[in-house]
């Protein structure tokens, strides 16, 4: 018909309070916060880690002492991700070789890795326990068994966690325990 498409972007223009495109105030009042984002953008937030992904697993690496992902004093971990709870984390999401997909589903957290791309993530977990982490996206034969899990525990249970992860990152395995 004619005049269709201009109708139509009339109906659902951004710039009115139209139903599909709801004004700040709603997107504030449902838990969006402008603020915090932008100062995300800004850089104020250090990532807590960076996250591989590769054929067919998660590799997590944690900042040593000099608190600087990607240099030599890092700590890496294989399929399992500690993050603190109530705490506002970053992550940098990473691939080694296809695109995976990052999914927590109880968190509702999904975000696709690509190779040669390195991809910033936000969340807050709100309650301590252990999250299945899985892969959603077909990144081949194996892809079935690509799992973890991500554990959220109190801030305190987080740095005595960094201590046993860097503990067993510079054992040579013959510790008595």
């Amino acid at each position: 018909p004619d005049g269709w498409g201009i109708q139509y972007a009339r109906e659902f223009d951004m710039t009115n309070d139209s139903k599909l495109f709801p004004p700040r105030t709603k997107w504030e009042e449902w838990g969006y916060r402008p603020d915090e984002y932008s100062r995300w953008l800004k850089g104020d937030w250090r990532p807590i880690a960076e996250l591989w992904a590769s054929q067919f697993d998660w590799r997590v690496r944690y900042p040593g002492d000099d608190g600087v992902i990607g240099t030599v004093d890092d700590l890496e971990r294989s399929y399992e991700f500690v993050v603190p709870v109530d705490t506002d984390v970053v992550f940098h999401l990473r691939s080694r070789d296809v695109i995976h997909s990052f999914f927590v589903p109880e968190f509702r957290l999904k975000q696709d890795a690509l190779p040669g791309h390195t991809i910033p993530v936000w969340f807050r977990a709100e309650k301590e326990g252990i999250y299945d982490l899985v892969c959603a996206e077909l990144c081949g034969w194996g892809h079935y068994k690509m799992s973890g899990r991500m554990t959220v525990v109190s801030k305190e249970e987080f740095a005595k966690r960094m201590a046993e992860i860097k503990a067993e990152w510079y054992s040579n395995g013959k510790e008595q325990g």
